[in-house]
């Protein structure tokens, strides 16, 4: 399979060189927000010809699937949230934890850090790896996509 990794402006939605997707180019998730131009993966799901997509500044041709896993792994790193406040709010006061002295640049970097000290109510939001999408690349063409 291919891809694009794509800039886009997560305020106002246009994406480098003005791409404007079809039905054939899906994400899966596979977005980074925070980030200024913000990113996204999008799969060609059917033979076709990139080279249109060739020098567009913020648009990069992702060549096979492990071009397209690489930049899932660089990009869409797991986020962290709470998935009960609650008990996440019980477990840091019997610790005696503080949320100004858990280091991390931002809360999902705080979280990811409490999770990894077992702190209860953190969950891990992770996005699924390409063969977790669309299978191993000897069934896909069952499936009608390229391999």
């Amino acid at each position: 399979m291919k891809g694009l990794l794509i800039e886009f402006d997560g305020g106002t939605g246009i994406r480098a060189g003005n791409l404007i997707l079809d039905d054939k180019l899906l994400c899966h998730g596979w977005q980074q927000l925070a980030t200024t131009p913000c990113l996204e993966i999008r799969v060609i799901e059917e033979e076709r010809d990139t080279t249109q997509y060739e020098g567009i500044p913020g648009v990069t041709i992702l060549h096979d699937d492990a071009e397209i896993q690489a930049a899932i792994d660089e990009h869409c790193k797991p986020a962290y949230g709470l998935d009960n406040e609650t008990l996440f709010k019980i477990d840091l006061e019997q610790r005696g934890i503080l949320l100004a002295d858990v280091p991390g640049a931002n809360s999902s970097e705080q979280l990811q850090y409490l999770k990894a000290q077992g702190v209860k109510g953190v969950s891990e939001i992770r996005r699924p790896t390409l063969v977790e999408v669309y299978g191993p690349p000897e069934k896909r063409a069952a499936k009608g996509l390229p391999e």
